[in-house]
């Protein structure tokens, strides 16, 4: 020491200068220090190259010549707090606390602020310090820290009443910590000190004056250790942390238990850590839960090991992406998301092995990540020799909007791989997609080709219309059909161009275009399309009516009346339009088609003229009521019923005894539509 204080290695603090044994000797009359003992100090301190500090109350000690002189002002409570905390803990920068390793993580921040609060108290500060006293060194883990301060609490007690006050402790950390308690009566103390709460019980305790002696006597016992106290009639832990160890204790036991359900709920998401630190041996235990035959034990085994954390559970855990059970595998690979980056790195590992189902479910865990890291391994799967693991890596790079790998999956050997990749880019909307999807209408594929069509409309840039419009020759009618729709998206150069097309020679390139303008429903289309009602080709014609349907613009009433005879035969589809514009004018002309031998054309007008809803149809309505197809009866007792008029009453309510069966849901014969069709007409009226 002599040669340290000489090579200024140590520094010499006396502290307490004023407290020499008998007092200080001063002058009588000047009041300074005449104190041998002080002088002879002085001349230590004076000694050269040596580094000391006094320290004593500057009311008991003079001003000294040639010193340093230094007033401390007393730490207030928040600063002593800090102070111990930063002791423990460490500088976040520098990470030398001796605690900092457990508490890195985000989702831990709850625990730190604990051990900081309780790293702060005398209690927790001594006794760390008796462990460093002993031991000369600190403990490794915090968990070790609480758990030495908890057994030099006890160790003061005879070991019988130790073992009774944790196996008491413990059931009332895990009662408490499950109901959300941090304090409980006195009488619900004794109870939850002797065995489980019942979880689901509303009922008022009821506890003998003996149980809560008892439970006093107990008490009394955990106050002399500083673990737990009674204040105002209210039992609790002295600090959080203590009942979560507690708790830990109590969990320990209980693997093989019911209660092992109960403590998956999210209140002991903070115990199981603590449990794991507290007996290594124990994780083990958990990880056999992994191959029960019940897939709730392997769901909740997969949920602790992740709160657990720990870097060696998660191959276990990665390994149980491949469970039987959906739920499971879901919990698993939520549990992965939860454990972040040191999961993504096996994760990615797990891509090279020899097992497709085992490289499949690693992407898919893997797409769940919002990581960077991940992207470039996904890209290199869009090369594996597995179908399925190729998908999924396009799935993965689809939530992550990848478009370059997307572009490059198009042209995939695989038609499903082609598909999935062309739904991802319609979903993303990337105009780097376009030329590709374009291209990709050639594909000889009508799967694909229709997944190129579909998202070269959502892409909605008018650069496809040509592409587009081309593509309704396909000669499969799906991708037609899907381009169509695809072009609606694309505004008025799609729009002109389907008008041009409508005066092609090309009947065929006529149908197309009248079916692609149905997806449209633009008001100015209506006078190309009645231009097109006279077309000579009827398929035409249909397609045009079932547009002008789409439209329903008045316009089209009267070019639809003068269309409605087609050949001599009446068309449905104008029918059924005319009922759907909702034009009056239409009513005299459709009441003459009630009359009709076609028994379909029949049913379809009674329908349009409930509908339009006019009066002058009650009557033809009420005489088809008698009509001798069931189809054409029903119809028009519902037309009835929309009309809402009460002459149709009468012949409604001899209808309601017709038991003529029909397949139109939710009626089982034209009765049950008469019925309700009275309804409908007494409850409007006031009935």
């Amino acid at each position: 020491m002599a040669n340290l204080l000489d090579e200024r290695q140590a520094l010499l603090l006396l502290d307490g200068l004023n407290e020499l044994p008998g007092g200080i000797e001063r002058d009588e009359k000047t009041n300074e220090i005449t104190d041998k003992r002080v002088r002879e100090i002085k001349e230590i301190c004076q000694i050269k190259n040596l580094a000391c500090l006094l320290s004593c109350r500057v009311k008991d000690f003079g001003k000294a010549t040639n010193w340093y002189d230094l007033h401390v002002l007393p730490l207030e409570r928040e600063q002593v707090e800090k102070i111990a905390a930063a002791f423990f803990l460490g500088d976040d920068g520098l990470k030398t606390g001796f605690v900092h390793e457990l508490y890195e993580k985000k989702r831990e921040k709850n625990r730190q602020e604990k051990l900081q609060e309780m790293a702060a108290q005398p209690f927790y500060l001594l006794n760390v310090l008796a462990y460093f006293y002993q031991f000369k060194n600190l403990p490794d883990s915090p968990t070790l820290a609480l758990q030495y301060s908890v057994e030099a609490a006890l160790e003061k007690l005879p070991l019988e009443q130790v073992n009774e006050l944790k196996e008491k402790l413990s059931l009332l950390a895990f009662n408490m910590t499950e109901a959300l308690e941090v304090g409980v009566g006195l009488d619900l103390a004794a109870e939850w000190l002797s065995y489980v709460r019942e979880k689901y019980n509303t009922q008022k305790l009821v506890v003998s004056p003996t149980q809560v002696t008892k439970t006093q006597e107990l008490l009394k016992f955990g106050e002399g250790t500083y673990l737990i106290n009674e204040l105002n009639g209210r039992v609790q832990f002295r600090h959080q942390l203590l009942q979560d160890y507690f708790c830990a204790l109590c969990l320990k036991d209980w693997l093989e238990s019911p209660l092992f359900f109960r403590a998956r709920s999210n209140q002991f998401r903070e115990i199981w850590p603590l449990l794991a630190k507290l007996d290594n041996e124990w994780i083990g235990q958990l990880k056999k839960g992994l191959n029960s035959g019940n897939s709730s034990i392997r769901i909740n085994t997969v949920e602790i090991l992740s709160w657990i954390g720990d870097i060696d559970i998660i191959e276990p855990i990665i390994q149980t992406l491949n469970d039987k059970n959906s739920q499971v595998r879901n919990a698993a690979a939520d549990a992965l998301l939860e454990m972040g980056e040191p999961a993504i790195e096996l994760l990615v590992k797990k891509l090279n092995v020899d097992e497709s189902f085992v490289r499949y479910r690693a992407i898919q865990a893997l797409r769940r990540f919002q990581d960077a890291n991940v992207i470039e391994p996904l890209i290199q799967a869009l090369k594996d020799q597995d179908t399925d693991v190729r998908i999924s890596a396009v799935e993965a790079l689809h939530h992550f909007k990848e478009v370059e790998p997307l572009i490059q999956a198009l042209k995939d050997q695989d038609e499903n791989v082609c598909c999935e990749a062309a739904f991802a880019l319609s979903e993303i909307r990337d105009v780097r997609a376009l030329e590709p999807l374009i291209q990709t209408l050639n594909h000889k594929n009508s799967n694909v080709r229709r997944s190129a069509a579909n998202a070269l409309g959502e892409l909605g840039d008018t650069m496809a219309v040509e592409p587009l419009f081309r593509t309704l020759k396909d000669k499969n009618d799906m991708v037609s059909d899907v381009a169509a729709r695809a072009l609606s998206k694309l505004g008025k150069s799609a729009i002109v161009l389907l008008i041009q097309e409508l005066k092609n020679e090309d009947r065929f390139a006529r149908y197309r275009a009248a079916k692609a303008l149905q997806n449209f429903r633009d008001p100015s289309l209506i006078e190309p399309l009645i231009m097109a009602l006279k077309d000579i080709d009827s398929d035409v014609r249909f397609e045009v009516t079932f547009a002008l349907g789409e439209i329903c613009d008045d316009r089209a009433v009267e070019p639809l009346i003068l269309a409605l005879k087609d050949n001599n035969l009446y068309d449905s589809t104008v029918i059924r339009v005319l009922g759907e514009i909702g034009d009056i004018r239409a009513v005299e002309p459709l009441i003459q088609i009630l009359w009709d031998k076609d028994e379909h054309l029949r049913s379809s007008t009674a329908e349009a003229l409930g509908n339009l809803g006019d009066d002058r149809a009650i009557e033809p309505l009420i005489h088809t009521l008698n009509d001798e197809a069931k189809k054409v009866r029903s119809q028009a007792a519902e037309a009835l019923g929309k009309i809402c008029n009460t002459s149709a009453l009468p012949a409604l309510e001899a209808l309601r005894e017709d038991t003529s069966k029909i397949d139109s849901w939710p009626y089982k014969t034209v009765g049950d539509v008469a019925e309700k069709a009275i309804r409908k007409i007494r409850a409007k009226n006031g009935l």
